[in-house]
């Protein structure tokens, strides 16, 4: 495996994992506001 596909490899699973972390938090911010404001 080349250097080149070793960093794309890293920045994918990078984004990856920055995009489930981020929509957990809006996910839980949604549920927080509905309780908070229902």
């Amino acid at each position: 495996m080349s250097d080149g596909l070793r960093k794309w490899a890293a920045v994918t699973i990078m984004a990856a994992a920055f995009a489930l972390v981020g929509v957990g938090v809006v996910g839980h911010l949604l549920i927080a506001v509905g309780i908070i404001g229902g």
